[in-house]
């Protein structure tokens, strides 16, 4: 069982715990304003443990980050036990891909919850596009939250998600509706954590999602984002680097921290 108290401590939750939209619309700002994404135990070469204790000891009880199985796992567990009814979906991330590029692989877990027979989207660990409030699933006209406009658009015999930018419509995400087993994400867990092609085993990847703006890192470029897409970028050095590793992300810069970082940014 999940401790609901040390959770809610964590993301600075104080309100009531029924399975209620108002309920999961206000733990879902929270938690990643609170839980910061990042990938930095994958580039440490750190197992990525799925268990439920274990992702609570990770990122409740050692305050630490995650990437999206961690994040939306612990998200799924803390909604299960409040009574919420959960399936997760396995998903392919477009967000990376250059046109004609091939499809990836499915290597990100979304969840669906159902409320009073209306199903939502429900996603805590997309990183740099993260929502901070739960979707109608079934709805395909734009859907605006405090921090962007997000579509749920058919793509085939699948759905794709997509968020509005100044120019275009970005794609997140491309999965069919079909509910997993907590089993099924152990392969895909695996392959992200530890294949030498994945994206977390050769950058840099950190992102927290407040409701008023958005952090993004990428090895040493740091974004800072508006709920109106305005952005700044900014090139750090080595300096810069770690202290917004520690003071926005909260990730402790230690001697292997510091060695992984050189290997995967600075190329030493």
């Amino acid at each position: 069982m999940i401790d609901l108290d040390a959770y809610f401590r964590r993301i600075g939750y104080e309100g009531p715990r029924q399975p209620t939209l108002d309920v999961l619309r206000a733990v879902h700002r929270l938690h990643p304003a609170a839980i910061p994404y990042d990938g930095i135990d994958v580039l440490l070469g750190k197992p990525i443990d799925l268990a439920p204790q274990a992702l609570f000891d990770k990122l409740v009880t050692r305050r630490r980050g995650g990437y999206c199985f961690e994040n939306n796992g612990l998200f799924k567990q803390v909604l299960v036990q409040l009574g919420f009814s959960v399936e997760a979906f396995l998903c392919r991330v477009l967000w990376f891909l250059a046109p004609g590029d091939p499809l990836p692989l499915r290597t990100h877990m979304t969840l669906k919850i159902t409320i009073d027979g209306e199903a939502w989207l429900a996603d805590v660990g997309f990183g740099g596009g993260a929502m901070i409030a739960p979707l109608r699933l079934d709805e395909r006209a734009p859907q605006t939250t405090a921090n962007g406009v997000y579509r749920i658009a058919p793509d085939g015999a699948e759905l794709k998600l997509e968020l509005q930018s100044r120019e275009r419509w970005l794609p997140m995400i491309l999965f069919a509706p079909v509910a997993q087993l907590d089993v099924d994400f152990l392969a895909p867990n695996w392959y992200t954590s530890t294949h030498p092609r994945s994206n977390f085993r050769n950058r840099l990847m950190a992102c927290r999602t407040l409701p008023d703006v958005r952090h993004a890192l990428l090895n040493n470029r740091f974004t800072v984002r508006q709920p109106n897409g305005d952005a700044v970028h900014t090139e750090l050095d080595r300096a810069g680097l770690e202290t917004t590793l520690h003071e926005v992300f909260a990730i402790e810069v230690t001697d292997d921290v510091r060695a992984a970082v050189d290997r995967v940014v600075w190329g030493r």
